[in-house]
């Protein structure tokens, strides 16, 4: 199989959610705070078990500090790879796949995501093989997840200018979430602290959005002190 495609389960609830709810740009140092405080909501080993849970009932700020507080985990690598990745994308090379394909590439999966929860390429890959497999209590699990980080994301911002970017803590979510949102990317380039992503002719007359991606910067810049 050559690609998998993203599934878009729930594609009309997160666009109609991005137009409905009021953004905000994370504050970095009062999540840090608030996800330190033990027996807080917020605290993050207490957010990481209702993600890991699919929990739908979480509301919108503690999914904000979920997402953005992951940058104060030790795990948190924007520029790290994986063997596990790298072994998924030679299964999906193959041009048909057999129920054992499907069933090695959730083992797979299953062992990025140990490391790196918030992977979105891996967490759809996970969508689509329990869709395929007909698993529909973990494809509902796994989409709860998936749509948690989503929803991070479109509470951070528009993307429309500089100043009122999208804010990601990963390169590849920038990606994810134009798919979602049905552009295709045309190009992309730095300006200041955001990826500003030029997409292709669309039916709302968008040129480009933008991305704040400074916890990236901000590891690579300490990666080189």
């Amino acid at each position: 199989m050559k690609k998998i495609i993203l599934l878009f389960f729930c594609l009309s609830l997160m666009v109609g959610y991005a137009q409905k709810t009021k953004v905000e740009k994370p504050n970095y140092k009062k999540i840090e705070k608030k996800i330190a405080k033990e027996g807080s909501e917020f605290f993050y080993p207490t957010l990481m078990e209702r993600f890991n849970a699919g929990d739908t009932t979480m509301t919108i700020e503690q999914k904000r500090c979920f997402y953005y507080g992951f940058i104060y985990q030790n795990q948190y690598s924007p520029y790290g790879g994986s063997d596990y990745s790298d072994s998924i994308r030679v299964i999906l090379k193959k041009e048909e796949l057999d129920i054992s394909d499907y069933e090695q590439i959730l083992v797979f999966s299953d062992s990025v995501l140990k490391v790196n929860p918030l992977d979105l390429t891996t967490l759809n890959y996970v969508l689509y093989c329990h869709d395929f497999l007909q698993d529909f209590s973990m494809v509902d699990l796994t989409m709860s997840k998936f749509k948690m980080i989503i929803d991070a994301i479109l509470s951070s911002g528009t993307g429309e200018s500089q100043k009122d970017p999208y804010y990601v803590i990963y390169v590849d979510h920038e990606y994810v979430l134009l798919n979602i949102l049905g552009y295709k990317v045309k190009g992309q380039s730095l300006v200041g602290t955001c990826d500003y992503m030029e997409v292709a002719k669309n039916k709302d007359n968008i040129k480009g959005i933008y991305f704040d991606v400074s916890p990236s910067l901000n590891y690579l810049d300490n990666m080189f002190k």
